[in-house]
């Protein structure tokens, strides 16, 4: 069991996710950064920060609900416009298929996280 957040798996994973698309995202022309960047950024960011707030708060249900925003914030990153799973706006790297990689693996570990009840180290 995880005896902080800085412990969970998941965490860090997620945390790795927002960074790579962060680093994406800081590379795109203004327009594109500003009408489809922004959303995605603030949308990978939410995921690890939901899943720390999970683990921070008390109450059973509590903890499962912040799990829930960050498995919605996770969707939003993988539907987003422009964004990793639709259209990409140019430079779409090498790097960027990475992210798209990483979400992707991220995704199952999540749900499965989720899913599976693995995330008793969060929730006592």
């Amino acid at each position: 069991m995880a005896t902080s957040f800085d412990d969970l798996k998941v965490l860090r994973d997620a945390e790795a996710v927002a960074d790579e698309i962060w680093q994406q995202v800081v590379g795109w022309d203004l327009f594109a950064r500003e009408v489809v960047g922004g959303q995605l950024a603030r949308a990978a960011g939410s995921i690890g920060a939901n899943i720390a707030e999970a683990f921070g708060r008390f109450h059973y249900g509590e903890k499962l609900q912040f799990l829930y925003y960050a498995r919605g914030s996770t969707k939003a990153v993988e539907t987003a416009p422009g964004g990793l799973a639709a259209q990409r706006p140019p430079p779409w790297t090498p790097a960027s298929a990475q992210a798209d990689a990483r979400l992707g693996a991220f995704r199952g570990d999540f749900s499965r996280f989720i899913a599976g009840g693995s995330y008793a180290e969060i929730i006592y």
